[in-house]
């Protein structure tokens, strides 16, 4: 692979990862207080917010897959299996933290 090729790779990739942090610091906040004007159901921001922040989970998955990808093909093609599987468990335990932590929470009903 060409140098300029390996330099562009890496630069997505890092974007593929930064992407999330804004996605996640940035752009819920915002939507947070949009939802505080509209007087939404806290039951329903809470939701949002945990679709919201697992979608930027998702995202840091997609990056670090992409990026491993790029590193698999420079080294051994076993290492993006173990990057994938743990990109996957990361995902699938954060949303199982969300689901248990939403029933430790007093429902108030």
């Amino acid at each position: 692979m060409t140098k300029s090729c390996s330099i562009v790779t890496i630069v997505a990739g890092a974007l593929f990862l930064a992407s999330p942090a804004a996605h996640a610091f940035l752009g819920f906040p915002p939507q947070r207080e949009v939802l505080a004007r509209a007087s939404v159901d806290t039951d329903t921001a809470t939701s949002l917010a945990v679709g919201w922040y697992f979608g930027s989970a998702a995202m840091v998955a997609f990056g670090a897959i992409a990026l491993a990808a790029f590193l698999a093909c420079e080294m051994n093609p076993h290492f993006l299996g173990f990057i994938a599987m743990g990109a996957l468990l990361g995902v699938g335990s954060f949303g199982a933290r969300s689901i248990a932590a939403e029933a430790d929470r007093p429902s108030g009903r």
